[in-house]
């Protein structure tokens, strides 16, 4: 357990070749853990479809008031068809998740950490504008009660130092990989 801990802390050079696998594997968790909080997701949106479709609804008939009735109309069939898409993209993407986490688990290399400690960062700090120009409170729906969005968060925090650790283990891996060749 204390190895995956010192594996997990990205400020810990490895000193050994199996010490950096296992520190390029921390992306590996970083992205499981990001896919389950990901199925949670998905199952808060279809158990609330029919809250998040008037949601839906509601912000596109606002958003459509005072235009012709033909625009209102399609707005209102891409709302039904944007609730029905939701939770299959959402689904798909921790398929995608979890395809990528077993590739990294088993051969790691530091694409994979740079590109989702990129799409991490980009999540921090597009909720931190939210929270900072809405509240907290903004990011809260029918589909996403505030437990949810607070673990959401705190995920991606992880989920960061995770893939920055992942960086810097898959970076010595290479070396160490080079030095044997």
């Amino acid at each position: 357990m204390s190895s995956w801990i010192k594996a997990l802390n990205p400020l810990d050079a490895p000193k050994t070749e199996p010490d950096a696998r296992q520190k390029a594997r921390a992306s590996a968790v970083a992205l499981v853990i990001s896919a389950v909080q990901g199925a949670i997701g998905v199952l808060l949106l279809t158990s609330n479809m029919d809250a998040m479709r008037a949601a839906m609804a509601e912000a596109a008939a606002a958003q459509s008031a005072g235009q012709t009735p033909e625009a209102a109309a399609m707005a209102e069939s891409m709302v039904g068809a944007m609730a029905d898409a939701t939770p299959w993209i959402a689904g798909a993407i921790v398929v995608i998740q979890l395809g990528v986490a077993f590739w990294q688990w088993a051969k790691p290399n530091i694409v994979i950490p740079i590109i989702f400690l990129l799409l991490t960062l980009y999540g921090l700090l597009t909720s931190a504008l939210g929270i900072a120009t809405n509240g907290l409170e903004a990011g809260v729906t029918a589909a996403s009660p505030m437990w949810n969005v607070i673990m959401g968060l705190v995920v991606m925090v992880l989920a960061a130092v995770f893939h920055a650790s992942g960086i810097r283990g898959a970076a010595a891996l290479g070396k160490y990989k080079n030095q044997n060749d």
